[in-house]
């Protein structure tokens, strides 16, 4: 018996072949493709997410400055290892999925006004790391939720397209 556990997927962002990489040099060879037209999709998708960032007034940097501050104060002569946009992206995912004063303290320490905010918030770092990592490498988060939990589907739809979650249900002795 195969298990479906998918719920709601998160909405990936198209992002162009990079200059160089090898996807773009085996395309160009292939002929779908000329080298011109690769710099060029590039240039426009980098362009576009630079205007997104330079728009950014969702208070991320604030958040982003809080939180390293806080996790960095501790202990000397400890490693400390911190992904502020995974932290960023968990809380943006709860702040979804919850209401009333649990949702404006998750926002608070957020460092952002309501759950719109978040969502745009979410969005543009989201994008702002795609452009700055030159990888290819998106970030991906997932929520898990217990088979016996009542979900609104159209509520889950809502998490993952806005703050880049998937979410999954099953069997959690899986």
């Amino acid at each position: 018996m195969e298990r479906q556990y998918g719920i709601a997927s998160a909405k990936v962002h198209e992002m162009p072949m990079i200059p160089g990489s090898i996807a773009a040099r085996k395309a160009i060879l292939r002929h779908e493709i000329t080298e011109d037209e690769v710099l060029s999709q590039y240039s426009r998708w980098e362009r576009e997410l630079r205007n997104i960032a330079s728009s950014d007034e969702t208070g991320y940097h604030t958040f982003l400055e809080h939180i390293v501050t806080s996790f960095l104060i501790g202990p000397e002569g400890q490693n400390h290892v911190c992904s502020p946009l995974s932290v960023f992206h968990a809380l943006a995912a709860l702040s979804s999925l919850t209401t009333g004063a649990t949702q404006h303290e998750i926002l608070s320490v957020m460092g952002l006004p309501d759950l719109d905010a978040a969502k745009k918030a979410m969005n543009i770092q989201y994008q702002v790391n795609l452009m700055q990592d030159r990888t290819g490498i998106q970030p991906a988060a997932s929520l898990w939720f217990d088979q016996s939990v009542d979900l609104n589907q159209e509520k889950m739809q809502d998490v993952a397209r806005s703050v880049y979650t998937d979410i999954y249900k099953g069997n959690m002795t899986d």
